[in-house]
């Protein structure tokens, strides 16, 4: 259970932007001049995508993303599951709406996802005391359709009022990436335990049979007993990174 007592999210303002696909692209050229029609919107929203793209837990992490998002190699689907990483990583509201709201309804078997659950939600959060915040209704409205726009944005979800969750890449590219994210973190000790699973949106058994294929185990070392679930990459994150 996550207790956000400290805020700092940048969902409304990401939602928003409407070329939230270029980011990748943006990054990966070092070219983050944005196409605003005024320069406080510039400001605004180039504020948002360096606290949240740009902002990592260490330097291990940083030369990930970065190298990821510069990478002829990796298609976009792949650096979109990327921005869904770093995106979890530091803000805390994004990470707390996916897992506490978003995976749960998914998990217990709806396929569609509205406004209205998530404002359920964080009203109901707010009142328990799990997220400490002052909102008006118009703030937590603004917010929850904002957060669906974004899982829209990152592939998790299609349609309009009424968000229907797609199948989510979970390809061999991304999957390495992954657990080389994972190590760099220091969250890699048994898999199944990291709050960054519910990313990859699929059971336990679905993960265990996607480790499996041979290009995976090529480039991941594991081990499964019981429920633990432990990933150890072959070559050095400086080696991974060059072949990015």
């Amino acid at each position: 259970m996550y207790v956000l007592k400290e805020l700092r999210s940048n969902i409304n303002i990401l939602g928003g932007y409407r070329d939230f696909d270029l980011i990748p692209e943006k990054i990966g050229n070092g070219s983050l001049k944005l196409d605003e029609r005024t320069e406080s919107s510039s400001k605004r929203y180039l504020k948002a995508i360096k606290e949240t793209f740009l902002d990592f837990k260490n330097e291990e992490l940083e030369k990930l993303f970065m190298t990821a998002m510069s990478s002829e190699k990796l298609s976009l689907q792949v650096k979109e599951r990327i921005l869904a990483l770093q995106f979890y990583t530091v803000d805390p509201l994004f990470a707390q709406l996916f897992s506490e709201c978003f995976v749960k309804i998914i998990m217990s078997g709806r396929a569609v996802l509205t406004k209205h659950d998530v404002i359920s939600y964080l009203k109901e959060s707010i009142e328990n005391g799990d997220i400490n915040l002052d909102w008006s209704d118009e703030t937590i409205q603004t917010a929850s359709r904002k957060f669906l726009t974004i899982l829209k944005k990152l592939g998790y979800l299609e349609g309009k009022s009424k968000k229907r969750v797609t199948e989510v890449y979970n390809g061999s590219d991304f999957m390495i990436f992954y657990h080389y994210w994972l190590k760099a973190l220091g969250d890699a000790s048994n898999v199944f335990e990291s709050d960054l699973f519910d990313l990859l949106l699929i059971t336990k058994e679905k993960y265990v049979f996607l480790m499996k294929q041979d290009e995976i185990r090529d480039s991941l070392d594991w081990q499964f007993t019981g429920n633990r679930f432990t990933v150890e990459p072959k070559l050095s994150l400086n080696e991974f990174v060059n072949e990015l």
